[in-house]
């Protein structure tokens, strides 16, 4: 089996309410509740490179957001609150009456974190952000090549993989089949445009009510960010003094996937903290 299948057979599955549906979580380990929420257009499979090393010592709880992957759209208007709200009240019910959890918030998912910490006030011990959005700060315009129908299937592949490389992946090197199988099977569920949400201020608004920890992880080369991550770094400081922020050399957006190993081990050792 590959990894795909092997944590999809691994996992044990939860529903809990969204909307007019269902909002699904995947659950794989034990130990103190790590929860992982995804980026923009995507789903759980941003995560695929580090389940199991989180797994090793944590309770795992990957959630896919309202309206991506294979959750239900969450009630209208559709506002980085009303995709906060769903995941909040998912999580009193998964974890055990005033459990406390860590969160993990990559991109789109970021800013989703930040309104769901909010929420659950002192049962958040730490928010560790992936490259996150909604922190109203200057983004560099990415040119993407827009896929038609009127492509043949190796045209939309090449449109794929200079997508993938434009925004989520800095080497050519890293942007392989797996990559480009996750991104597709994410494109495919993908009913909520998160572009105007995350160009917003929500996450930069909701940090102060933050009560646990504060952590940054971005990659050297993430084309969302500023160069050196330095206007991160220093937004983060003046919202939470009590922050621990790192950039891993040579990778991209994604960073979680482009470089697992050493986000891995940073991840960890912030979530030890």
């Amino acid at each position: 089996m590959n990894l795909i299948e092997t944590l999809t057979a691994a996992a044990r599955c939860h529903a809990t309410p969204c909307g007019d549906g269902d909002l699904i979580w995947r659950e794989w380990g034990e130990g103190p509740p790590v929860v992982l929420l995804h980026g923009g257009f995507g789903s759980w499979l941003h995560w695929l490179r580090n389940i199991e090393a989180l797994a090793a010592c944590h309770r795992v709880l990957a959630v896919d957001l309202p309206g991506l992957g294979d959750s239900s759209l969450p009630a209208p208007p559709i506002t980085p609150e009303a995709i906060g709200a769903p995941i909040a009240s998912g999580l009193e019910a998964l974890l055990e009456p005033g459990q406390r959890c860590q969160l993990v918030g990559f991109s789109f998912g970021g800013l989703v974190s930040g309104q769901v910490a909010a929420l659950l006030g002192a049962r958040i011990d730490s928010l560790t952000l992936v490259g996150s959005s909604g922190l109203g700060l200057p983004r560099k315009r990415v040119e993407l090549v827009r896929r038609t129908p009127e492509m043949s299937p190796d045209e939309v592949r090449a449109a794929q993989a200079h997508n993938v490389n434009a925004l989520l992946l800095h080497d050519r090197e890293s942007v392989d089949d797996l990559a480009l199988a996750i991104q597709a099977h994410n494109d495919a569920r993908a009913r909520v445009a998160s572009r105007r949400m995350s160009l917003g201020d929500s996450l930069r608004q909701a940090l102060p009510s933050l009560r646990g920890r504060l952590n940054g992880i971005w990659g050297e080369h993430d084309v969302t960010g500023s160069p050196g991550m330095q206007q991160q770094r220093e937004l983060l400081a003046a919202l939470h003094g009590d922050l621990d922020f790192r950039v891993i050399d040579d990778a991209g957006h994604w960073v979680q996937y482009e470089a697992h190993e050493a986000f891995n081990d940073a991840a960890l050792q912030m979530l030890a903290a």
